[in-house]
């Protein structure tokens, strides 16, 4: 149910109204094998949110095209109840270059979410912790898999030592990362390919 910007494909037009902090419930942090084959240890109480059937796993080059048709049926199917027909065709648009969408996952940490060998599911973090696009398909929302590809994330982040995470939520995602520890900063509005998308600037303290 969950997706992050996905369509910060221009620059922020405009800023409006800071929105007012939502407290709420931390995610717990995972283990996960990271792409170069290590585990990423965690310290004790902490434990994997379990999500019977879903395999977590590293990103591999190969999911790149499976990805993308995941990201855009999710837009279509789960996004479109948010955002009008115009914003969702400029968001998911037919013509998105695979090479281009591709090389975005290069130097990151993304986090596969599959069921019989079919992406169901991913997440990706930056060095800096900012979450790029997390997606859960259409057909898998609601069963825990975005908490736990954000847990795995968090993880991560903690691995890396850095202080915060940082997103720019869609509407239908917001409530997702509010419920998980993410404030609002502040709605704005960002170009993508012709059409003014709103999102949500939030971001999550890690101590």
């Amino acid at each position: 149910m969950v997706a992050t910007d996905g369509f910060l494909v221009g620059r922020v037009k405009a800023l409006r109204r800071p929105a007012a902090a939502l407290l709420a419930s931390r995610s717990l942090p995972a283990r996960l094998s990271a792409p170069g084959g290590s585990a990423q240890s965690l310290d004790p109480p902490y434990k994997e949110p379990v999500v019977a059937g879903i395999t977590f796993r590293p990103y591999h080059p190969a999911d790149a095209t499976a990805l993308l048709a995941l990201f855009l049926d999710t837009i279509r199917r789960v996004n479109s109840r948010d955002y009008p027909p115009d914003q969702i065709r400029a968001w998911a648009a037919d013509d998105i270059d695979p090479a281009a969408w591709a090389a975005r996952f290069e130097g990151r940490f993304v986090v596969v979410a599959e069921e019989a060998d079919r992406p169901v599911g991913f997440a990706e973090l930056e060095a800096d912790g900012h979450i790029d696009r997390l997606y859960v398909s259409a057909d898998h929302q609601g069963h825990g898999i975005a908490t736990r590809l954000l847990a795995d994330l968090v993880a991560e982040a903690r691995r890396l030592g850095l202080a915060r995470l940082f997103v720019e939520a869609s509407i239908t995602a917001r409530p997702f990362f509010a419920a998980r520890g993410f404030v609002t900063l502040v709605e704005q509005t960002v170009a993508c390919r012709g059409a003014q998308l709103v999102n949500y600037r939030m971001e999550r303290t890690l101590t």
